[in-house]
C-alpha cells in the first residue's frame, strides 16, 4: 500500500513537469523581465540589446528604459513602451550612429503595442539618430523625439545619410516634437547630401514633425499615401527641396517662420494640402507640379515674413478639371509664376483677398506662361505698384467666364497690369459685375495708366478720365495685348447703381450661421435660403396712375406704357440628384412682409433653359402685382429690400460619400443673374481589418462598437459592426464629427485590441471624404523556437516515462491478487 502511494505520487509531479513544459516560454519569465530574444528573457533592454545577435527579433514584456546605442539589425515587437532619456552613443561616437559600417542595417519598430519615447535632454552632442540604413515604424507602432533644441548651434533629430530610409507605415506614428524656446536652432531631420535619402509615410500613418528649427533639411524625397504628414510650428522652413508626392492623403504645412512646403517636384493625387500661415511662401517649387482633378491646394495667409506669398511656381504645373486651388489672403503676392502653369477648364482656381505691400502683381505675378480656367476669380487683391489682379511680364490666357475686378493698384493698372513684350489675351467684362469703388455696374475695361488713372467721379467733367478698351475681336470676343497696358474694369460717365437690377445668393441655414459650405448625414434635412431683392427698375414697369410716364430711373431704357404692369422675378433652384423632396417654401419680402403662396407660383417641371440646363423648381413672383397690393412700396425700392425664399431639401439615405452642389439664380425681363453655389459634404468611414503578421490578409468576423459620446463621455448612438470576407466595413453618408471605433470579439486565433480609436471628420477625411482606417490584429502567439522545442521533446519523453510507471503498479497489483 505504501509503495503504491508512492508511485502514484511520483506519477503525478512527473505529470506536472510534462504539462510545465507546454507553457510558453515566458511563463517561466522572472516577474521584473522585460525582454524576451528566442527562449531567453532580460531584466533589462540594455542586456537584451547587447546580446541579440544580428537580425533578432526582440519581444517586449512591459515598458523598459534603454540606455546604450547599437548599431546592428533588430526588430522590436510585443508590448511596452520604450523609454530613452540621454544620448546614446554608438560606433565611438557621441551620438547613436545606425548603419554606420552597414548601411543594409534595418531598425524596426513592429506592433501597436510598441511604442518609443527618445528625449534630448538638450545638452546632448549636435544630433539624436544618425541614420545610414533603414529606419521601421510599423503595424500600429508609435515613435517619438521629443527634441530639445534650446542650445545654440546646429543640431539635429535625425541625421540621414546617403542611402537611408524611413518608413511609417501601416497605422504607425513617427513624430519630431520640438519642446524647446530658447534659440531652437534644431532640425527635425536634415540629410547628410541633398537628395540622397527617403521618407516614405503609408498604410494610414501619421508623420508629424513640430516645434523643430527647421522641418526637413537638404531635399528628402518625401513619398505620402493613404496618410496624414503635417511639418508645423517651426522657427524657420517647414521644409527644403525634394521631390514631394501624396496620394489619397491629407498634408499640412502650417504655421512655420519661413517656408511652408519648398520641393523640387511635387505630385497631388486625391489629396488634400494645407499651406497656410507661414512666414515666406506657403509653397515653393522648382521642377514640375501635377495635381490630378480630386486635389486641392489651400495657400491662404502665407507671407508675413520679410518675403514670399502663397505660391511660387517654376517648371511645368499642369492642374486637371475639377481640381481646386484657393489663394486667400496673403501677405504679398497670392501666385508668383514663373515657369508654365496650364490649370485645365472646368479646375477651381480662386486669387483673392492678397496684399502685395511693396511690388507688383498681388493676386498673381505671371513671368511666365499662364492658362487660365473660365471658372477663376481674380478680386480684391492690392499692390504697391502696379497689376493689384495680375501684373503680366510672359504670357497669360483670360478666357470668357474670368472674374477679374475689384483689385487696386497704386500706381497703375488695377486689375491687369501688361509689360512692354509682354502678351495678355482677355474677354470682356461679365454681366452685373459690381464696382467696390463705387456700387456701379461695371460695363467694359478702361484705361488705368499711371499718368492717367480711371475716374468718373471727380468734382468736374476734366477731373475724368474715362478712355474705354474696345479692340475685341468681333469672331471670337478676345482681344491681345502685347505693348504697355494698364486696365481696370469700370465704367463710364453715366453708371447704373447695383441695386437697378436683382441679385442672388444662396446659403445653407444652420445654427451657428449662413454658410456656403456644410455638412450632413444620409437621411438629414437640409434648409436654404434664397436672396434677391427689389430692383431700381421695378419703376419702370409699373403703369403710371396718369396718363404721363413717371419719371425713368437713372439711365434705364423707358418702358413703353403699354407694356408694362408686370415684373416676373423667378428664382432657379437645381439641387444635386442627392437632394430631394423641396419643402416648406417660405417667400418674404424683407424681415416680416410674408408672400402667400396664392401670391406666387411654383413649377417642378420647368423647361430646359436656352444654355441647355434645367433646375428641379422654379418660384415666381410678379413684383409689381405685390407692389400694386402694398406689400411693396417705393422705401422697399430705395432701399433695394431682400426678397427671399426658404425652404427645406433632404438628402437622400442613397447618398455616399461626396460634395453635393446646389445652385440657383434668377432671371427677370431681359437679364439673369450670375448663378450662387452652395456645397453639401457627407462622409464615409472604411475599416479595414488586416493581419498585423501581413497587411494585405484582411480578418472576417472582427466585431467592433461604433458609437459617438455624449457631454458627459458616454457612448451613445451605439451600432455593432462585423468586418467582411475582405476584412472591410464600411459606414457610408456621415455628417462631419467626432466618432469612436473599438474593437469587441477578434477574429478566431487573435487577439482582441482594446483600443479604442478616436475618428474625426472631417479633418482626417481625403479629398474624396473618406476617412480610412487601417486596424491590425495580431495572431494568439504560438510558443515555439529551438529552445522550446527541446523542452517539449523532453516533456513528451517524460510524458511516457510517467504512462510506464504507472502501468507498472498495475502489473504489480495483478501479482499481488493472483
Amino acid at each position: 500500500m505504501k509503495r503504491n502511494m508512492k508511485t502514484r505520487l511520483f506519477s503525478g509531479l512527473i505529470a506536472l513537469c510534462m504539462l510545465l513544459t507546454f507553457l510558453p516560454t515566458t511563463a517561466f519569465a522572472a516577474d521584473g523581465d522585460v525582454a524576451q530574444v528566442g527562449d531567453k528573457t532580460y531584466a533589462t533592454l540594455d542586456q537584451a540589446v547587447e546580446e541579440a545577435p544580428e537580425g533578432s527579433t526582440i519581444t517586449l514584456l512591459q515598458d523598459c528604459e534603454l540606455t546604450k546605442g547599437f548599431n546592428k539589425t533588430l526588430t522590436f515587437t510585443g508590448n511596452g513602451k520604450i523609454t530613452i532619456d540621454r544620448q546614446l552613443t554608438s560606433n565611438g561616437e557621441g551620438w547613436m550612429c545606425f548603419g554606420l559600417n552597414d548601411p543594409s542595417r534595418v531598425l524596426t519598430f513592429d506592433g501597436a503595442g510598441v511604442s518609443v519615447e527618445w528625449t534630448s535632454d538638450g545638452t546632448s552632442p549636435w544630433l539624436m539618430l544618425s541614420l545610414s540604413g533603414t529606419l521601421n515604424v510599423t503595424n500600429g507602432a508609435e515613435l517619438t523625439f521629443k527634441f530639445d533644441s534650446r542650445t545654440t548651434g546646429a543640431r539635429n533629430a535625425i541625421y540621414m545619410n546617403a542611402g537611408s530610409e524611413i518608413n511609417v507605415t501601416d497605422g504607425s506614428t513617427f513624430q519630431i516634437l520640438g519642446v524647446g524656446t530658447e534659440g531652437n536652432a534644431g532640425q527635425g531631420i536634415q540629410l547628410d547630401a541633398a537628395g540622397t535619402a527617403n521618407v516614405n509615410v503609408t498604410g494610414g500613418s501619421k508623420f508629424l514633425i513640430d516645434g523643430t528649427n527647421r522641418g526637413y533639411v537638404n531635399s528628402p524625397t518625401i513619398y505620402v499615401e493613404d496618410s496624414t504628414f503635417a511639418i508645423q510650428n517651426c522657427t524657420s522652413n517647414a521644409s527644403n527641396g525634394g521631390k514631394f508626392t501624396a496620394i489619397n492623403s491629407q498634408i499640412t504645412f502650417e504655421n512655420n517662420n519661413g517656408h511652408g512646403l519648398s520641393a523640387s517636384n511635387v505630385t497631388i493625387e486625391n489629396s488634400v494640402l494645407n499651406c497656410n500661415n507661414n512666414a515666406y511662401y506657403g509653397i515653393t517649387y522648382s521642377g514640375d507640379m501635377t495635381m490630378d482633378e480630386t486635389s486641392v491646394i489651400n495657400a491662404n495667409e502665407n507671407g508675413y515674413g520679410y518675403t514670399g506669398g502663397g505660391l511660387r511656381a517654376y517648371g511645368v504645373s499642369t492642374v486637371e478639371a475639377k481640381a481646386e486651388i484657393n489663394i486667400l489672403n496673403n501677405v504679398r503676392n497670392g501666385m508668383e509664376n514663373y515657369g508654365t502653369f496650364n490649370i485645365a477648364e472646368g479646375a477651381k482656381f480662386t486669387v483673392t483677398g492678397n496684399d502685395e505691400p511693396s511690388t507688383n502683381g498681388g493676386g498673381i505675378y505671371n513671368g511666365g506662361r499662364l492658362v487660365l480656367p473660365s471658372t477663376a476669380v481674380i478680386m480684391n487683391n492690392s499692390a504697391h505698384q502696379t497689376g493689384g489682379g495680375i501684373c503680366n511680364a510672359g504670357t497669360v490666357t483670360i478666357p470668357v467666364g474670368v472674374k477679374l475686378y475689384n483689385n487696386h493698384a497704386g500706381t497703375a493698372g488695377d486689375d491687369l497690369y501688361n509689360r512692354n513684350g509682354a502678351n495678355a489675351t482677355l474677354t470682356d467684362v461679365g454681366d452685373m459685375w459690381v464696382l467696390d469703388d463705387c456700387d456701379h455696374l461695371i460695363d467694359g475695361w478702361y484705361d488705368d495708366a499711371a499718368d492717367a488713372r480711371w475716374e468718373a467721379h471727380a468734382e468736374t467733367e476734366d477731373g475724368n478720365h474715362i478712355e474705354e478698351f474696345t479692340d475685341f475681336s468681333e469672331e471670337t470676343g478676345l482681344a491681345t495685348v502685347s505693348g504697355l497696358t494698364s486696365l481696370k474694369a469700370a465704367h463710364g460717365k453715366d453708371p447704373i447703381d447695383k441695386t437697378s437690377f436683382p441679385g442672388l445668393d444662396k446659403v445653407i441655414v444652420t445654427e451657428e450661421g449662413d454658410k456656403k459650405e456644410d455638412t450632413a448625414a444620409a437621411g438629414d434635412t437640409v434648409d436654404f435660403k434664397l436672396t434677391s431683392n427689389v430692383p431700381d427698375d421695378l419703376l419702370n414697369y409699373i403703369k403710371p396712375e396718369e396718363a404721363d410716364d413717371p419719371e425713368v430711373v437713372n439711365t434705364l431704357a423707358n418702358v413703353p406704357v403699354e407694356d408694362r404692369g408686370e415684373y416676373k422675378l423667378t428664382f432657379h433652384d437645381d439641387m444635386n440628384d442627392m437632394f430631394i423632396d423641396p419643402t416648406n417654401f417660405v417667400v418674404k419680402v424683407g424681415d416680416d412682409e410674408l408672400i402667400q403662396p396664392d401670391q406666387y407660383t411654383i413649377n417642378y417641371e420647368p423647361a430646359q433653359h436656352e444654355d441647355g440646363t434645367t433646375c428641379d423648381f422654379e418660384i415666381t413672383v410678379d413684383l409689381v402685382n405685390l407692389y400694386e397690393m402694398g406689400a411693396i412700396d417705393d422705401e422697399d425700392i430705395a432701399n433695394a429690400t431682400p426678397i427671399t425664399v426658404t425652404y427645406t431639401a433632404t438628402l437622400s439615405k442613397e447618398a455616399t460619400a461626396g460634395s453635393y452642389q446646389n445652385t440657383a439664380w434668377v432671371t427677370y425681363p431681359d437679364g439673369e443673374t450670375e448663378k450662387s453655389i452652395v456645397k453639401v459634404n457627407t462622409y464615409k468611414i472604411d475599416v479595414f481589418k488586416y493581419d498585423q503578421t501581413n497587411e494585405e490578409k484582411g480578418l472576417e468576423g472582427a466585431k467592433f462598437e461604433f458609437y459617438q459620446k455624449d457631454g458627459e463621455g458616454n457612448p451613445i448612438n451605439v451600432v455593432e459592426l462585423t468586418s467582411d470576407a475582405n476584412g472591410h466595413i464600411i459606414l457610408d453618408g456621415l455628417d462631419a464629427g467626432v466618432y469612436y471605433l473599438k474593437e469587441t470579439e477578434a477574429p478566431e486565433g487573435y487577439v482582441c485590441s482594446n483600443e479604442e480609436l478616436t475618428i474625426t471628420i472631417p479633418d482626417q477625411a481625403d479629398a474624396s471624404n473618406v476617412v480610412t482606417v487601417k486596424f491590425a490584429n495580431s495572431p494568439v502567439p504560438h510558443t515555439g523556437g529551438t529552445g522550446t522545442m527541446l523542452f517539449t521533446v523532453g516533456g513528451m519523453g517524460i510524458l511516457a516515462a510517467a504512462g510506464a510507471v504507472m502501468i507498472v503498479p498495475r502489473k504489480f497489483r495483478k501479482k499481488e491478487e493472483c
